[in-house]
């Protein structure tokens, strides 16, 4: 197990919200920077040991007293935590022998190398707009109901943010369109929204989610208020959550801990847009559903 310490914590710029760590392997001195999501699955799944960090029964983050001194640096390129979580090596850090850093704003997160890279099976699209993406290569390897071991979701602007980033192997962005390679589908989100609700039945987890105001006037965070059995599910709700706020025409601003924070004018049109997202979709055809009625 690769054993490893985070050294900082880093922000999104415009948000102030926690995005990922640089963590340091504790054999060697090397440093790389995950995103906060993975960084959590290489823990649960057992793949790393964070000294300095330990996970609540709601699944946060938190910081644990602990000293040791690192090993200096070396050339031995770091252990990755998993291969999805691999980036470049990042910049010498001097030993730090105390628990974790006070917050810096750190840069994004470098993509992955195009081996270690996931991968898109399918997008799902509400009009011109992606609603979510079908992921290979979760790190936990959670099994959804229906879909392949290790597959999960990102949606809405996270899904596109990571395209833009690099961060999947085969979606690229070339003059500022974006380009898939044959391997992936593209579907209408509404094709597929009976599936991802039936997986939910099968795990038998029911999403239970709360609108609350927020400081800021017109902005409001949903929360996801009954833990899911495993990241990928909570990303599917989320991917449920962002097409009902599409076809709603509800801003989503960004993602945080078991919430997403979104922006419209009322808090009832949140809620609604809520309890939407958990509808099926009714047989869009007449003569089919006559039939299904006598029978």
């Amino acid at each position: 197990m690769l054993k490893v310490r985070v050294i900082r914590k880093y922000k999104d710029s415009k948000t102030e919200l926690l995005v990922g760590y640089t963590i340091q392997d504790m054999r060697n001195g090397n440093t790389m920077n995950v995103y906060k999501d993975q960084l959590k699955q290489a823990i649960k799944a057992g793949q790393v040991d964070c000294v300095n960090m330990t996970m609540t029964s709601d699944g946060r983050l938190i910081g644990k007293a602990y000293k040791e001194t690192v090993r200096p640096r070396t050339n031995t390129p770091a252990q990755p935590v998993a291969p999805q979580v691999q980036t470049p090596v990042q910049a010498p850090v001097k030993p730090q022998v105390h628990a974790v850093e006070a917050h810096h704003v750190a840069p994004a997160v470098e993509a992955p190398a195009k081996s270690t890279k996931q991968s898109v099976a399918e997008i799902y699209t509400n009009g011109k707009h992606i609603a979510a993406v079908l992921v290979n290569g979760a790190e936990d390897n959670f099994t959804i109901p229906g879909y392949a071991e290790g597959q999960t979701f990102d949606f809405d602007e996270e899904a596109v943010k990571k395209i833009k980033d690099g961060w999947y192997a085969n979606v690229t962005v070339e003059d500022g369109k974006l380009k898939f390679e044959d391997s992936v589908k593209r579907k209408s989100f509404k094709s597929v929204k009976n599936k991802m609700l039936k997986a939910l039945v099968g795990l038998n987890y029911k999403p239970e989610l709360v609108v609350e105001k927020t400081a800021t006037k017109g902005e409001y965070d949903i929360v996801l208020t009954n833990e899911a059995p495993a990241v990928a599910v909570e990303q599917l709700v989320w991917a449920l959550v962002a097409d009902s706020m599409i076809t709603d025409k509800i801003k989503f601003n960004y993602a945080d801990e078991h919430k997403i924070n979104v922006s419209t004018t009322r808090i009832d049109e949140a809620r609604k847009t809520v309890k939407n997202a958990f509808v099926s979709i009714k047989s869009d055809k007449p003569a089919e559903k006559k039939k299904a009625e006598k029978k």
